[in-house]
């Protein structure tokens, strides 16, 4: 029994020496790893679409000494890679890497430089780039309605490019009607057309300013009506049930059938209604016959 002990003993101090010895030489090697970080020249970049320009970047040690170690240099942002573009993207054997960035879409991006070492030894860098957006060039209304009727809406879609040729999807547009009492417009392109009349509807952006004429004649609809012969209709019924969350996480919906008996639980508190073989037939006036479908609430599983 002593000497099992003994040996027991032993053992965890040889385990607390090895633990020491390995932490004193990883405290050491750490001390005499070199600080080496990105230089990049210039600091930052600020160009105008289809500019090129020069950029240089050094990996460099806490004295400034250029180190010979490999990296990449590459854009990264949302469509970083499509807006800015950098040649050749690696360094030389030397650790300089003097590239081109060329801008081919307006926009802030960010320029990231990473060694080609080991995760452990792995540096990394960044630099700003800032592409300032062209001027507008012209406002374009797409497929537009110039003759429309009384008491009817819709919508103007709008098409917005710059000087360099590039969609402008983020322009806010300001829409107005030269005459709102018979044709009212909000800054998203819904119209509504309110009598008979003509009107001038603008779209003004930064400066452009494009203009469409439009003309509201008398509606010779006084009204609609829907008939039928068909007295019933039938009613496909359908509910959802969660899947499994397996998909990103989240619970997703699934169509599953039902059967007719749960069908006539469903409807049960409607007297017209019927339950034959897989449909639902449901009894409807002559001029409502139509055929929809009835959906269960969707419950989500919290797991």
């Amino acid at each position: 029994m002593l000497r099992l002990s003994f040996r027991f003993v032993t053992v965890c101090a040889l385990l607390f020496m090895t633990a020491g010895l390995l932490s004193t030489s990883a405290l050491s090697q750490e001390q005499t790893k070199p600080e080496l970080k990105f230089r990049f020249t210039p600091e930052k970049l600020q160009a105008n679409v289809g500019d090129k320009l020069d950029l240089k970047v050094e990996l460099i040690d806490k004295d400034g000494a250029v180190q010979s170690t490999q990296f990449f240099v590459f854009a990264r942002g949302r469509d970083a890679r499509r807006s800015v573009e950098v040649n050749p993207r690696r360094s030389d054997s030397t650790g300089v890497l003097n590239a081109i960035v060329t801008a081919h879409r307006p926009g802030s991006f960010r320029l990231m430089a990473i060694s080609a070492t080991s995760p452990e030894e792995r540096v990394t860098g960044m630099t700003m780039i800032d592409i300032a957006y062209p001027e507008l060039e012209k406002i374009t209304f797409i497929n537009p309605k110039t003759k429309v009727y009384a008491n009817t809406h819709g919508e103007y879609a709008l098409k917005v490019t710059d000087v360099a040729g590039l969609v402008r999807d983020e322009v806010k547009v300001a829409l107005t009607s030269s005459n709102p009492d018979v044709v009212s417009i909000n800054d998203y392109g819904h119209f509504r057309a309110h009598k008979a009349g003509s009107t001038t509807i603008a779209a003004t952006a930064e400066g452009v300013e494009t203009r469409l004429q439009v003309e509201v004649a008398d509606n010779p609809v006084a009204s609609l009506e829907l008939h039928s012969e068909m007295t019933e209709a039938p009613v496909m019924c359908s509910t959802f049930k969660p899947l499994p969350a397996t998909l990103w996480g989240k619970s997703w919906p699934m169509r599953q059938s039902i059967t007719p008996s749960t069908a006539s639980l469903l409807m049960k508190k409607s007297q017209k209604s019927q339950v034959k073989s897989s449909k639902m037939v449901v009894s409807l006036p002559t001029h409502l016959a139509f055929t929809r479908s009835l959906r269960a609430p969707v419950r989500k599983k919290m797991r």
